[in-house]
């Protein structure tokens, strides 16, 4: 127990717990104690502090997050016990490919007949200025963020990419009949450009189509 006069305790997960948790507060305000001590229950590659500061007349504690929930369960929370692999060699998941019309060589088939292929051949499909990853236009950016936060799995065309989908730009203006890009096409129909996509994702009516509904 703390009695007056004493000026500093080691901490432990238990009896920090007691010290900050369980004694009353007329107990706190008798005695002015400072603790920076390591955790040696966390074994992290960085110095761990669990650090209390108790002033007379306020009460005011510091801790990381290790330390506290050492303190509150009494367990090592998961991921950071000695010798624990299974979360710190994860890497981001690679983004999916864009997809591309040709291999990069002349073909003899017509740009139309590609576009075709890909707009029927995928639920969801996006051709926009740019990349999945690095759009390059606003409204590009705009339509790809929709379908992120929607959660829903689509495909990208660049339609700036004139190595791999020549004559693509043009091209796909024609095939919709439409002026502008980006372009969103959902079970081979055509839904329109950002801001008609942008605008049925507030009504719900995207999410509808998307679901099939």
């Amino acid at each position: 127990m703390l009695m007056s006069g004493q000026k500093g305790h080691r901490l432990t997960a238990s009896n920090g717990a007691m010290l900050l948790g369980v004694l009353p507060m007329q107990w706190l305000r008798m005695a002015y104690l400072f603790v920076n001590a390591p955790c040696k229950l966390l074994h992290c590659n960085t110095r761990l502090a669990y650090m209390a500061k108790l002033r007379f007349g306020s009460f005011n504690r510091v801790c990381t997050w290790h330390a506290c929930a050492v303190a509150e369960t009494g367990s090592i929370p998961p991921g950071n016990a000695p010798g624990e692999t299974k979360w710190q060699n994860r890497t981001a998941a690679r983004p999916k490919a864009d997809i591309k019309l040709t291999a990069g060589k002349a073909i003899n088939v017509p740009i139309e007949t590609l576009i075709d292929q890909v707009v029927k051949g995928n639920k969801v499909v996006a051709f926009v200025k740019g990349t999945r990853s690095a759009p390059q236009c606003g409204f590009s950016y705009k339509m790809l963020t929709i379908l992120n936060e929607l959660k829903t799995d689509y495909e990208v065309v660049n339609v700036l990419d004139d190595f791999y989908n020549p004559g693509l730009r043009e091209a796909i203006k024609q095939y919709s009949q439409w002026p502008t890009i980006p372009q969103l096409y959902i079970n081979g129909e055509f839904i329109g450009g950002s801001d008609i996509v942008e605008q049925m994702q507030a009504s719900r009516e995207l999410q509808q189509v998307l679901a099939g509904k």
